[in-house]
């Protein structure tokens, strides 16, 4: 009975050494992927997902806070009206052209600097609140808490992230690859 014990657990451990990086795969694939849908790179999300942690946020809150400004701009260019971006652009002291050439992502970055810079957190809560969102206030808090620049936080946290863009690429594949195999074998269990 011991040596069928021990059989056992060799087995139960050789297939928690298959299992397990399986799993790990599909998890960064499906970070990979929530990243993609919010126009970022994985280590942005990543970092992201890592300030927000220790404040019940998480990358998604930073995704949908960044998506909520890329929303209010796009409407902007059109019709050249956008009372929440025009307020908050307001009380944050920009002027017209200080954006331009900018990228979506170093807008957003000037943004949330900005908005550590003003000496009044209430102002600075009240224009993120109506360019971001609500959740905006709780991060504005966290950077300050922190005594560090938005872009040092995030700098910081991406040199601590392992994750690079070709592993990323490397576990959508291996995901894709593992979903393939997946239905291969269902649909032969069931032809």
């Amino acid at each position: 009975s011991g040596l069928a014990l021990g059989g056992g657990s060799l087995i139960a451990s050789a297939l928690g050494t298959l299992i397990t990086p399986a799993i790990r795969n599909a998890k960064t694939a499906e970070r990979a992927g929530v990243a993609q849908r919010y126009g970022v790179d994985v280590e942005t999300f990543n970092a992201w997902d890592t300030i927000g942690r220790d404040y019940g946020l998480n990358g998604e809150s930073f995704g949908s806070m960044f998506e909520e400004y890329l929303q209010k701009a796009g409407q902007y260019k059109q019709t050249g009206k956008q009372r929440g971006l025009e307020e908050a652009f307001k009380a944050l002291g920009f002027k017209a052209g200080d954006f331009a050439g900018l990228k979506d992502m170093d807008q957003f970055n000037k943004i949330i600097e900005r908005a550590l810079t003003l000496e009044d957190p209430m102002v600075a809560s009240f224009a993120l609140d109506k360019l971001l969102s609500g959740e905006a206030s709780k991060i504005l808090m966290l950077l300050k808490q922190s005594g560090k620049s938005y872009r040092d936080v995030m700098e910081e946290q991406k040199r601590y992230q392992m994750v690079t863009e070709a592993g990323t690429r490397g576990a959508q594949e291996g995901q894709q690859a593992i979903s393939n195999l997946q239905t291969v074998m269902s649909s032969a269990l069931d032809e």
